[in-house]
């Protein structure tokens, strides 16, 4: 190929480029904005408020109520960002009834002061990972199946016989996400001061935000 012919088929060729790069950029936004409509449509199909509240909390929300084609978005954000904000709280006072039948269960005296909570004194008792393996404590988003973070103690943890139990390697977690702990019955158990040792009960979806 002569060198003009390579130069005006070059030229031509970034010419089209800087034609079809503004329009596969608004393409691309219009996309994003279609795919972030859908996921919404999916959780109100499923009664998903959790995922939800995040998905109208986020920047995308925003991009959306800006999009002059997609203004009517705006009054039902409104609307639904009311509604999941009403259902998260009722998911929250759960978890406080959640949290405080299980801390009972467990002898664990706990003081609670949404979202914060506070454990007055240690298990009155000692813990004990004896006989617990395979059975483990876990963290998941919701949403997500998958597992963040487990925990599967043994009787060489260093709480082992302690009255305090602490996670030195629990995961960081993104502000206004929403996230739950699962874990199976016998994961620890507590030896109260007659000796008797008392396997904890199994929870299936202790939930926070």
């Amino acid at each position: 190929m002569d060198t003009e012919r390579e130069s005006f088929l070059q030229e031509n060729q970034d010419n089209l480029n800087n034609i079809l790069r503004p329009f596969q950029k608004e393409l691309n936004s219009g996309q994003r904005l279609a795919d972030f409509l859908k996921q919404c449509v999916r959780c109100l199909g499923r009664d998903d408020f959790l995922q939800l509240e995040e998905l109208l909390s986020s920047k995308t929300a925003q991009n959306v109520e800006d999009e002059q084609a997609l203004n009517e978005c705006e009054p039902l954000f409104q609307t639904l960002r009311e509604d999941t904000r009403e259902q998260v709280e009722k998911y929250r006072f759960a978890f406080i009834e959640d949290l405080s039948r299980l801390a009972e269960e467990a002898e664990l005296p706990i003081e609670i002061d949404f979202p914060r909570f506070t454990v007055l004194k240690g298990i009155e008792g000692e813990i004990d990972f004896n006989h617990t393996r395979e059975k483990t404590i876990r963290l998941q988003k919701y949403g997500d199946q998958r597992i963040l973070w487990s925990a599967d103690p043994d009787p060489s943890h260093p709480d082992q016989g302690k009255s305090t139990l602490v996670f030195k390697d629990f995961p960081l977690l993104v502000p206004g996400g929403h996230y739950y702990i699962n874990w199976d019955a016998g994961w620890v158990s507590i030896i109260n001061k007659q000796g008797e040792v008392r396997p904890i009960r199994a929870c299936q979806e202790s939930a926070f935000a």
